[in-house]
């Protein structure tokens, strides 16, 4: 078998040491030649490579500024203890920081009522933002890992709850009989729906019923085509009550397509994860039938665990979807071309040209 000379250097290198650290090696030989020599020699099964991958944390240009400036939500609870909480003044005394603050304030228990925000909690935030100050001054020190990074610990025993509902269910439910994981739950993904944000309301007002509406980003992995896109827009409703019914549901959905024009839609029997009874909503159009999303309600494994013990109706929808319908296009990328015409002959730049 044919070697390079940097192969032949590195296996001279690893002779009798077993396993090396890869910086060990480049205090030796160049970094590039060793990395190729350690990938080609993998290749030739000459040599084992264990890879553990380390991740770290360093301060960049925003997380500076906001060391000086202070973060968003802090800002905005010092003007909140200040006794400013009409938005619209937060605003202009804000900005776009407004925004972020807002977000962060209203994950931590913060509502907004009439166009003003009210804190019932200052002390947890408080305690969320000095944390967060906390991992960026160890950041600019250098000091951050993956490990310490996470400054929310879970409660070990809403872990173990949650677990023994997946794995066997609650209150008479079955649960879903898998063996569930921790590890695999806290893995990142970009959100395939936006119920996240629905059972994260839900759960910090278990005691509230409501009605939730929101409009936000989700994304699949699809295959691009006239019917289907990677990335697109969720329309979510949910209802939540003890009068609240599957029935009541189908009702909210037909006046809901009704009122833009769609009057043609049948429901069928579905299934999702965490909803039963499910449906999926469908629409006829240019004589095919569409389906424009699903709805049911939430199962007892999703609710019970946090204390909610009311009835709760959900619906998410694609909007493009309803465009396609309302817009009477045949291809839902025509959706987001930039093209000024399209829009005209469509009528939706009336009030502008």
């Amino acid at each position: 078998m044919e070697l390079t000379n940097g192969e032949k250097k590195l296996i001279k290198f690893l002779k009798g040491k077993g396993y090396v650290e890869a910086e060990e090696i480049f205090k030796h030989m160049d970094r590039n030649e060793a990395s190729s020599s350690i990938s080609w020699l993998k290749e030739k099964k000459i040599v084992n490579v264990s890879e553990h991958p380390i991740k770290y944390y360093v301060i960049g240009q925003e997380g500076s500024r906001v060391l000086e400036e202070g973060l968003p939500e802090e800002n905005l609870l010092k003007h909140y203890l200040n006794g400013i909480n009409d938005l619209r003044e937060l605003e202009k005394l804000m900005g776009k920081e407004l925004r972020y603050g807002l977000a962060q304030i209203l994950k931590s228990g913060g509502e907004v009522k009439d166009g003003k925000l009210y804190i019932k909690d200052v002390n947890r935030i408080n305690e969320n933002i000095n944390k967060i100050k906390e991992i960026l001054l160890s950041a600019k020190n250098g000091s951050v890992t993956e490990e310490n990074a996470e400054y929310v610990k879970s409660r070990k025993g809403m872990l173990d709850k949650v677990k023994k509902v997946h794995e066997r269910g609650i209150n008479g439910s079955k649960g879903w009989q898998y063996e569930w994981s921790s590890k695999e739950a806290s893995r990142m993904l970009l959100r395939t729906h936006t119920t996240v944000n629905t059972i994260r309301y839900l759960v910090q007002h278990p005691d509230k019923e409501c009605k939730i509406f929101s409009v936000e980003k989700i994304f699949r992995r699809e295959n691009v085509d006239s019917k289907h896109l990677a990335e697109f827009t969720q329309v979510e409703g949910v209802m939540a009550g003890k009068g609240v019914t599957f029935g009541t549901l189908m009702k909210t959905l037909r006046i809901f397509y009704n009122r833009i024009g769609i009057t043609d839609i049948r429901f069928k029997p579905s299934y999702f994860p965490y909803t039963e009874p499910s449906l999926e909503i469908h629409g006829k159009f240019l004589d095919t039938e569409m389906e424009l999303g699903g709805a049911g309600m939430f199962r007892p494994e999703v609710l019970r665990p946090w204390g909610i013990d009311y009835n709760v109706a959900a619906w998410g929808l694609g909007l493009e979807r309803l465009l396609m319908l309302v817009l009477k296009l045949d291809d839902i990328r025509d959706i987001y071309r930039n093209d000024l015409s399209f829009l005209k002959e469509r009528k939706i730049l009336n009030n502008i040209f």
